[in-house]
């Protein structure tokens, strides 16, 4: 990630770019069985600067508190010890383009990065209690997976890393 982080985090969350996505998420090696279940969760922050920048209406606490809160279930789903197939990401909105392109603040990442579902956080009562239950009940697969021409699997998902000449 380039320049300095307005705020800290967990760094037991790896930042997911575009550079390593392949390597972390796509390319993560799994069992058949790990495969199935893995359940990748991340956070896409948007840093006072970058909001600033991006959306001048969204306000810097909102960042943080959301990011604050993430850590929190980070931590909480860590202490309850049952879920070993979720992994917990965080993107940086600036310094990833290809998942951020729409913007959303949560996403759940399903099938090696080809199932994607985004939550706008700024919608949701948000504590680690209530993201741990999002993750142990699975209610985010009450949300349709992202579906469109330039979502994963689409007839134009590769223009992303063509229009920014990345491979």
């Amino acid at each position: 990630m380039s320049g300095t982080r307005d705020f800290d985090w967990d760094e037991r969350i790896p930042l997911i770019t575009d550079l390593n996505y392949r390597d972390v998420i796509v390319d993560e090696e799994l069992s058949t069985e790990e495969e199935e279940k893995r359940v990748w969760f991340l956070i896409i922050f948007v840093s006072p600067v970058s909001a600033k920048t991006v959306t001048a209406g969204q306000p810097d606490g909102i960042s943080k508190y959301v990011d604050t809160v993430f850590d929190r279930a980070y931590n909480h789903t860590l202490e309850k010890g049952d879920l070993p197939h979720v992994r917990f990401g965080r993107i940086g909105y600036l310094d990833v383009t290809s998942i951020t392109t729409k913007a959303p603040t949560l996403v759940v990442l399903k099938d090696r990065g080809q199932t994607l579902r985004f939550y706008q956080a700024g919608r949701m009562h948000l504590n680690a209690e209530l993201l741990y239950q999002f993750l142990k009940e699975e209610a985010w697969r009450m949300r349709e997976p992202w579906r469109s021409a330039f979502s994963p699997g689409g007839q134009r998902a590769d223009r992303t890393f063509f229009m920014l000449g990345r491979e």
